[in-house]
C-alpha cells in the first residue's frame, strides 16, 4: 500500500467535516447559563467590570478546548479505519487508554494520545512501568503525541507524527498521505467568526438579564 485509497480518503474527510460542523453546533447551542457555570469564580471577580471580556475569554476557552477534544476523537476514529484497512482488530472499550488494536502479525497495542509533549506526564510513567509487568505479555504500550515533532525524549514507547502513522496505517509515508488529505480542509470553519458571534449573542442576552 503505497497511498490512500479513494474511500479511506472520503472517510477522513468525512471525519474532518463532522468535526467542524460540532464544534460550530456546540457555540450555537453554548447559553450564558452554561458559560456562567462553567466557571463562575475567579474568572467572574477578574472580569466583573467587563463582561464583554470576561465572555470573549470563556467562550474562546469553552470552544478551543471543545474543538481540541473533537480533533482527538476524530484521531481516534480515523486511526481506527487504518488498522482495520490493514487487517487490525479493534478492542472495544480502551478505557482509560484511546485506542486498543491488535495488528495481523499479533502484535497488541495499547495507545494514550495526547496534543503536545508536555501533557505527556500524566500517562508516561504508567505506560513505562505496565512494560515491566510480564503478565502483560507482548501488549505494546504507547504514548502518541500529535501536535508535536520529533520526540525530546529517547523513549521506545513514545511515538511522535510519522512513527505513529506508519504504525496505524503500515505503510511509510502514511502521514504526509494524511497532510496532503487535510491540507485545507479546515479553511471554510473560522473559529474567530464562531467565537464573536456567539460573543454578541450571549452579551445581549446578558444585558437582556441586567
Amino acid at each position: 500500500m503505497t497511498d490512500f485509497q479513494n474511500d479511506t480518503e472520503k472517510s477522513l474527510l468525512s471525519i474532518i467535516d463532522n468535526l467542524l460542523k460540532e464544534t460550530t453546533s456546540k457555540a450555537s447551542q453554548l447559553s450564558l447559563f452554561k458559560l456562567v457555570n462553567y466557571n463562575k469564580s475567579i474568572m467572574m471577580e477578574l472580569f466583573s467590570q467587563n463582561i464583554d471580556e470576561y465572555l470573549y475569554f470563556m467562550i474562546t476557552q469553552y470552544i478551543t478546548t471543545s474543538f481540541s477534544a473533537g480533533l482527538k476523537k476524530a484521531i481516534v476514529t480515523f486511526s481506527e479505519i487504518l488498522v482495520k484497512s490493514q487487517d487490525g482488530q479493534i478492542q472495544t472499550n480502551p478505557e482509560p487508554y484511546d485506542l486498543k488494536f491488535k495488528l495481523k502479525s499479533g502484535e497488541e497495542y495499547w495507545l494514550e494520545i495526547k496534543s503536545v509533549n508536555e501533557l505527556y506526564c500524566s500517562t508516561f510513567p504508567t505506560i513505562k512501568e505496565c512494560r515491566l509487568h510480564p503478565e502483560n505479555g507482548n501488549r505494546k504500550y504507547r504514548l502518541f503525541v500529535y501536535d508535536d515533532g520529533d520526540s525530546p525524549y529517547d523513549e521506545e514507547c513514545q511515538l511522535n507524527g510519522k512513527e505513529f502513522w506508519k504504525l496505524i496505517a503500515g505503510f511509510e509515508n502514511a502521514e504526509s498521505e494524511i497532510f496532503k488529505t487535510i491540507n485545507g480542509a479546515a479553511n471554510k470553519l473560522s473559529l474567530s467568526s464562531i467565537i464573536q458571534g456567539t460573543q454578541k449573542r450571549l452579551l445581549n442576552e446578558w444585558r437582556m438579564h441586567e
